[in-house]
């Protein structure tokens, strides 16, 4: 029962969110997903490298840049 007033009130929150917003935190999903999957994965399977340091910094320039985008634009 909490979880499901917890995924109602997100999705109205989602909702009632501005499009700039909305789109922002797409685009933010997508590059965890692309940024993140691959370095989980990885790190399961024992195949980390230290060339992630670089994915790690791109992500976080990312991040920055679209919560500096919703911050600037809310």
């Amino acid at each position: 029962m909490l979880i499901n007033n917890l995924l109602d009130t997100i999705l109205i929150k989602l909702i009632e969110m501005p499009d700039y917003i909305f789109n922002s935190l797409i685009i933010l999903f997508f590059c965890l997903v692309g940024i993140l999957f691959p370095w989980l994965n990885d790190v399961v399977y024992g195949t980390y490298k230290r060339s992630y340091k670089v994915e790690r910094v791109t992500f976080l320039i990312i991040l920055s840049i679209t919560l500096f985008y919703i911050l600037y634009e809310y």
